[in-house]
Order: structure tokens, then C-alpha cells, then sequence
């Protein structure tokens, strides 16, 4: 985080910058800050800056969605705004269709502290089937391949002993279908999105994940591939329109 560009949200938006230590001046030596180690610079007085700002007050980074060659943007919070960019896109393919199935759609808060949004969204709606959309991590310089998924490779489907197996494959039926590529997602155990508490909602819920590749996970620049959104959202909408639950 040192030396990012970041928007303090008072009473009113400042600029500002995290403090850090030249590079030149670190002796080498590597320190990952924690928060009550951070400052942040906005030009402002500390007693101009008490009259905007009060304890509690979020700070977010400043980074716009910057386009990239070979169809990536980065930017930051695209995990999880890429997902529901897929999903919006999958409602547009499907607008005006007959679903042989009901279908609810829930943008979920807080995901990264608990999942909590999706425990209180889940058990309202009742689902029967619940898909969680999210990202995975994208093979990047010096990452294994096992562990990651390819950019421009397609979404990636959930496989794990959490997960219902059916929906699974009913997944990967719809992409073998439509000629969309996949990439398999194999995990050991907690899938570490909305998934997780989906499947545990009330008398239990049949779950699956699709997930779509991303760099630089959780820092101010994210890098996706837009076909792997647009992807995901079309192996959604062809999951719809399979779905025999209503």
C-alpha cells in the first residue's frame, strides 16, 4: 500500500497519498506495513483535516479502469465487479426468454468479511440451486499452473467435495454445449466465496461456482480479460436455460 494514491471519504472527498519511506533509504530490508501503520498525506493541516475528517471514515484507492492490449483493463475492486458484470450480461442474453426455471439474482455485500451478505440473501430467497460467481487467481510470472487458471481461457468451473457434483456437470454440459471454453477450478475443501454459505443455507442448497480469471488479487490493480467475463456470463445464461429446478 505505501505510496498509493488513495480518496479519504469525509464530509467531503480529499485526495491523499500513503506515506512511505524512499526505496533508496530502506536498506534492503522488505516490511509489510500493517494498517495502524499507515499514514496518509493530503496536504491538509491536522486541524483543517479534524473538521472534514472523524474516526471511522472509509479510505479507497484512486484507480480508474485503465484498458490494457489483448482485451484486459485494470483496475481495482474488479473482484468482484467483473462478476457482476457477467451476471448482467447473462440477464441480457436471456431478457424476454421462457426459463424453464424461476431465477433470483442477489448482489451480495461483504463477502471478504464473512460472506455475510450471502448468508442473509440465501436464506430469504430459498433457493433450490445457487450459483456463486467470483474470481480465481490468473497464472501470472513465476505462479504455478496447477493452482491457476488462464486468462483468456474461459471461466473456470468449481470442482469440490462441497460443491454439488451435479450442478457441476450440468455446468459443464451447458459449455460443452455451446462450444464455450472452461477451464476446471479443483479444490480440496472451502471454496472461499459465497459458495461456501449458499450450500449450507437452511435444509441445505445443491451449490456450484464459476469463476473468472484475475492477476493481482485484493491490490488497487486488478487485471482481467474481457472475453473471460463476457464468457462467463454466457455460460450462465446457458445454464438458465437448461435449469429442470423451479
Amino acid at each position: 500500500m505505501p505510496a498509493q494514491r488513495v480518496t479519504v471519504h469525509g464530509k467531503q472527498d480529499i485526495p491523499g497519498v500513503i506515506c512511505c519511506v524512499p526505496p533508496h533509504l530502506q536498506g534492503g530490508e522488505e516490511h509489510v506495513l500493517s494498517v495502524t501503520e499507515l499514514a496518509i498525506d493530503t496536504g491538509y493541516t491536522k486541524a483543517e483535516l479534524e473538521q472534514i475528517v472523524t474516526q471511522g471514515d472509509t479510505v479507497s484507492f484512486a484507480m480508474p479502469l485503465l484498458p490494457m492490449e489483448n482485451d484486459r483493463v485494470c483496475g481495482r475492486s474488479l473482484d468482484d465487479r467483473s462478476g457482476i458484470a457477467a451476471i448482467l450480461y447473462a440477464l441480457s442474453l436471456v431478457q424476454g426468454e421462457e426459463l424453464p426455471c424461476s431465477c433470483s439474482v442477489l448482489f451480495s455485500t461483504q463477502e471478504e468479511t464473512g460472506e455475510r451478505g450471502a448468508t442473509i440473501g440465501a436464506f430469504t430467497i430459498e433457493p433450490d440451486i445457487a450459483l456463486a460467481v467470483d474470481v480465481t487467481f490468473a497464472l501470472g510470472h513465476g505462479d504455478d499452473p496447477v493452482k491457476c487458471g488462464k486468462m483468456g481461457g474461459g471461466p473456470m468451473i468449481g470442482i469440490s467435495p462441497t460443491l454439488s457434483r451435479d450442478v457441476t456437470n450440468a455446468l459443464i454440459a451447458a459449455a460443452d454445449a455451446e462450444q464455450i471454453p472452461w477451464q476446471p477450478e479443483v479444490m480440496s475443501g472451502m471454496t472461499g466465496t459465497n459458495a461456501d454459505r449458499f450450500s449450507v443455507t437452511k435444509g441445505g442448497v445443491r451449490t456450484g461456482t464459476v469463476s473468472i480469471p484475475l492477476r493481482y488479487m485484493h491490490t488497487p490493480a486488478e487485471v482481467i480479460q474481457i472475453s473471460d467475463v463476457k464468457q462467463t456470463g454466457e455460460l450462465l445464461a446457458a445454464y438458465l436455460r437448461r435449469c429442470s429446478v423451479c
